[in-house]
């Protein structure tokens, strides 16, 4: 059992984007809080969700997640910037104005006493570039390192993700790697068939970033006639059964932006220049630097 002292760890926090809009971002965001209250055993108060910006008040799955879980939750009506009609125009006209540093201010108090923080982006990663408010700005001001979540492929996957991490990189926001979301179950780019192809190409080329998982399609996410609580369960089976996010929690807690929060003294095995870590890991060590305490049970 863990127990959870925060009186002086600092909140973890991980941004979101994705290479366009529905790709599954909050998808993606779901699985990770599914993942950390349910397989690492987080407990819910120590755990929070963003949506900083927002082109949609839409109650979701992951909101539903939150409410039944008791997980501290901002988004929809609630979200320091709602891309309403009419928005860009009237901040370009100088009707309204965008306080970045008061999403920062938001984002910094909803992570007060807490272990990890998910931040969920907006569209594609130069939503709200008009207005100084992209993702790379959002994701600057809550200093918190990227996964990019992007559609499955090869040739036309691997160039949306350099594309759309350069914005990142242009802002100094690190990048941690990639998620590619709705592989075909079958047929030239079936999972198995690109997975080790792509998996090539970061260990070749991308060489500071991880590809942490191919998620292949299922059809029953996508079904309108589901019950939410169908949803949300097979949501976080799913994308955690094909995905590492193991790995992609211990990079985040090792990167240089929550890093710096507060000195860890783990130092992670690497073989063959990728992290071996469990989820035991996880729990004994990076948690514990952040404020989690193992007491038996």
């Amino acid at each position: 059992r863990l127990v959870l002292s925060r009186a002086n760890a600092a909140c973890m926090r991980v941004f979101i984007a994705g290479d366009r809009a529905t790709v599954g971002k909050t998808s993606i965001c779901l699985a990770l809080l599914g993942y950390l209250r349910e397989q690492v055993g987080i407990r819910a108060k120590d755990l929070c969700y963003i949506k900083p910006a927002t082109q949609s008040e839409a109650f979701d799955k992951v909101h539903q997640y939150c409410k039944q879980e008791g997980i501290e939750c901002i988004g929809g009506s609630s979200a320091p910037i709602v891309f309403y009609s009419g928005f860009t125009r009237s901040v370009i006209q100088g009707q309204t104005k965008v306080d970045l540093d008061r999403v920062g201010q938001v984002i910094d108090e909803l992570c007060l006493g807490k272990t990890f923080c998910i931040i969920d982006g907006v569209g594609f990663p130069g939503v709200g570039s008009c207005v100084g408010a992209s993702n790379a700005d959002i994701a600057k001001i809550a200093r918190a390192p990227v996964v990019l979540v992007a559609k499955s492929g090869v040739g036309a996957a691997i160039d949306a993700h350099c594309l759309n991490a350069a914005l990142f990189e242009q802002a100094q926001v690190p990048v941690l790697g990639a998620l590619f979301n709705r592989a075909p179950l079958d047929g030239f780019y079936a999972k198995k068939t690109v997975e080790p192809v792509i998996q090539e190409f970061f260990k070749k080329h991308r060489v500071r970033e991880s590809c942490y998982g191919i998620i292949p399609t299922l059809h029953q996410l996508e079904e309108e006639n589901e019950d939410m609580q169908t949803l949300i369960t097979t949501n976080i089976q799913h994308v955690t059964a094909h995905a590492d996010l193991a790995n992609l929690f211990l990079d985040a807690c090792l990167d240089a932006f929550n890093h710096k929060r507060e000195k860890s003294s783990f130092e992670p095995k690497r073989e063959q220049n990728h992290i071996s870590i469990t989820r035991e890991a996880i729990e004994s060590a990076v948690l514990r630097d952040h404020g989690i305490v193992h007491t038996g049970g």
